[in-house]
């Protein structure tokens, strides 16, 4: 039985894991562009920001509900989710957010197995590396 502090060793590897993922996956040459106000930055100097909040385990980790963001917007700006519903409508797809939005709450209450979390750690590591051979 794995104890509480080694699920949150899971959780803290995931989330490393895949803010370094999103911040590469939407850069071109190092650089990329926040979503929600557009502005250039270097990918070491993104945030990974969320849609749907990260307290939300069905989508903590959902790529369309992750995406490179500025500190200003993601931190200060706590977000900006409205802009962020349009961005991500725009880049995935009419009904995105409201998608997300269902999909978050969705898992409220019922436990999200540590094998998942191992599965995201995998999965992400394999699209890590992807990344890195194209480059």
């Amino acid at each position: 039985m794995k104890t509480k502090s080694s699920r949150k060793a899971l959780v803290n590897r995931a989330d490393k894991l895949f803010s370094l993922y999103v911040r590469l996956r939407d850069s071109e040459n190092g650089y990329g562009h926040c979503i929600t106000c557009g502005k250039r930055l270097h990918y070491k100097d993104a945030h990974a920001g969320h849609f749907q909040k990260r307290k939300y385990l069905e989508t903590r980790w959902d790529e369309e509900n992750v995406n490179l963001q500025c500190s200003a917007c993601n931190t200060f700006n706590d977000g900006e989710q409205y802009k962020y519903g349009q961005a991500i409508e725009l880049k995935y797809g009419d009904d995105t957010a409201d998608k997300l939005h269902v999909a978050a709450r969705g898992g409220i209450g019922q436990k999200f197995p540590s094998s998942r979390i191992e599965e995201v750690i995998a999965d992400t590591q394999v699209l890590i590396d992807f990344i890195k051979e194209k480059a």
